[in-house]
């Protein structure tokens, strides 16, 4: 089990924007950004959860368990009042990966898609998130998404452009 320290909590803002559902949800929130990557390595290192856990300050732990050809990964992250607990399957997809939760305490709902595709020689990200909190007004929600989204999308690139010198 990885760990992150217990940062202040912000709005009701459980979500750690990592991905979201591609599905047509009028409730999913998105950003994107252009990273100077290849768009197959960068794909290879999104596929690793730790990267996520690391771009993302919601993320104090988590651990993966294999679920051929998915993972399940347990996650504790940034809650209402308290971190959540959750449990989403990862799974590739042809341009990135999908997340879709199967269980979680405060979590009614929560679907991830982090898409990469390539632009010239660098690459397109795309994060869609869709994330449902008990007894959170879903405004709040997406408020505190698109903010998280859009610090996780600044930090990867920060991490890229360390990787690259």
């Amino acid at each position: 089990m990885f760990h992150r320290s217990s940062r202040t909590l912000g709005v009701a803002l459980a979500m750690f924007a990592l991905g979201g559902p591609a599905l047509a949800n009028p409730n999913a929130v998105e950003g994107e950004t252009l990273v100077d990557a290849n768009a197959e390595e960068l794909k290879a290192w999104l596929s690793d959860y730790g990267l996520i856990a690391e771009i993302n300050a919601d993320i104090y732990e988590y651990s993966v368990e294999a679920a051929p050809p998915c993972e399940l990964v347990h996650v504790k992250s940034r809650g209402v009042g308290q971190p959540m607990l959750y449990t989403v399957k990862r799974c590739p997809t042809a341009d990135g990966f999908k997340e879709t939760m199967i269980s979680g305490d405060q979590l009614e709902a929560m679907e991830a898609e982090w898409s990469v595709k390539p632009e010239g020689d660098r690459s397109r990200v795309k994060v869609r998130i869709f994330t449902k909190i008990n007894l959170v007004p879903q405004f709040l929600v997406n408020q505190a998404g698109k903010k998280s989204i859009g610090q996780m999308l600044k930090n990867l690139t920060t991490k890229v452009d360390a990787k690259a010198r």
